[in-house]
């Protein structure tokens, strides 16, 4: 007799998943390890680009932040954290402005990692 599982997934489902899981990392690392080489051997015009790119990210989304807030800056409401009070529209603003804002803060952070290798 079988034994309920509960709330957990049956390892036989796992095991027919598990190469469909082998196969997106593998195709997650062959994106990622040219990257991976490119930060070990940087070049400058790649580096710029990168640099370019994640800038203006991190621009666009200070200002889709900024007019998500727009309603609470007008209520004089300047230091409230969160999408909770403002309304719909302004929170997929909000999401999407650090949608913008993280990865290319984190893209930021990495290419200062890399500056530090040209000579």
């Amino acid at each position: 007799m079988a034994r309920e599982s509960g709330n957990r997934f049956p390892l036989d489902l796992w095991m027919l998943l598990f190469p469909y899981g082998f196969l997106l990392a593998t195709l997650v690392m062959t994106f990622l390890f040219p990257v991976f080489n490119w930060m070990r051997h940087p070049t400058a015009l790649p580096w710029l680009w990168a640099l370019a790119i994640s800038t203006g990210a991190a621009i666009v989304g200070t200002v889709l932040l900024f007019l998500a807030k727009l309603p609470q800056y007008s209520a004089g409401i300047f230091f409230q954290v969160g999408p909770r009070h403002l309304p719909r529209a302004q929170q997929r603003l909000y999401r999407r402005a650090f949608w913008l804002i993280i990865p290319s803060l984190f893209v930021l952070l990495a290419l200062l990692f890399v500056a530090g290798q040209f000579n």
